[in-house]
């Protein structure tokens, strides 16, 4: 089928998709007979491969019970109660509580911007003013217009600068392969990078910056590039004493892909917010995950935190 007789608009009208038939281990195959090796999962998603029976039998068993969808503003099934609890355990219980979401990135992104702001919304000392968000050059976090404004990647944000909300700001990309310079130490490049935010957050005003926010490892707008040994934790300290929250995107690199489950765990540097997705479920579904560190949870401990979504 060419893409000009099929019904998808793909939004590209000079590719031709290949046309797969079926799926098994880590490769696809293709219409005429071809076998294609997924090695990169995909869009870092399949990191199980395919036809994975213990995940397939499980997905059947749900579905047989009819409970392929349930509103979870009114109900709640044993199955997610478990998973959020095997992700907290992952975490040796650094992080509280977790929230489910139906995509790989935007939508789980989108949640965690409005609970960092509404963080500062809730309990005796509201900090209105805490509307900035300090990101990188050479990020990304998803495709909606918020998104895009918090990351920098450039292709993708092209055309839509008008949506963008002032409330985004970024510093330089932590890069130490391109961008230490030629006789600067690893320690002298983090000390470099960190002024930057504290002059970025000293421009801003300390008291007006709700969260910074990064990718441990960049993946989409870098390729494979992860924080210099110290950078984590120079961001941590610099947080706690602003008072400002630290949100990780380990959409991409999370979920193993780096050695441990999560990215953070090599320097043990806790985030108050994450964000995984992508390799969560491994393609079987999709769903992404904002786990919660207790100290953003307690805010909420006699108030709502208004994220509904459909799915």
């Amino acid at each position: 089928m060419s893409t000009s007789s099929s019904a998808v608009f793909t939004g590209n009208p000079d590719w031709e998709p290949l046309d797969v038939v079926s799926a098994a281990d880590s490769s696809f195959v293709l219409r005429d007979g071809r076998k294609i090796y997924n090695a990169s999962c995909g869009a870092a998603v399949n990191v199980l491969g395919y036809l994975y029976c213990v995940v397939t039998k499980a997905i059947s068993k749900l579905l047989t019970n009819g409970l392929f969808y349930i509103p979870s503003a009114h109900f709640r099934h044993q199955v997610v109660e478990d998973f959020a609890q095997m992700l907290i355990d992952t975490t040796d219980g650094k992080m509280s509580k977790v929230q489910f979401y139906s995509s790989g990135c935007t939508e789980c992104m989108i949640s965690a911007i409005k609970l960092a702001r509404q963080n500062y919304l809730v309990g005796d000392q509201k900090e209105e003013k805490r509307v900035n968000f300090i990101g990188r050059w050479g990020s990304y976090h998803g495709s909606c217009p918020t998104t895009l404004a918090l990351g920098s990647h450039a292709g993708r944000r092209r055309g839509f600068e008008p949506y963008f909300s002032t409330s985004f700001h970024h510093i330089d990309q932590c890069h130490g392969y391109r961008d230490c310079g030629e006789r600067e130490s690893t320690n002298a490049y983090v000390a470099r990078l960190m002024k930057k935010f504290r002059d970025k957050i000293e421009e801003l005003g300390a008291d007006t910056v709700c969260a910074i926010v990064v990718e441990p490892v960049v993946g989409a707008a870098l390729g494979c590039a992860p924080a210099e040994q110290g950078y984590l934790k120079g961001l941590r300290k610099l947080c706690d004493e602003f008072g400002i929250l630290l949100i990780y995107d380990e959409i991409m690199c999370g979920m193993g892909r780096t050695g441990t489950l999560h990215a953070w765990q090599y320097e043990g540097v806790v985030p108050d917010i994450q964000v995984v997705g992508k390799g969560l479920a491994a393609g079987f579904f999709p769903i992404s995950a904002m786990l919660v560190g207790s100290k953003v949870v307690s805010s909420f401990n006699n108030t709502k935190f208004f994220y509904r979504y459909t799915f």
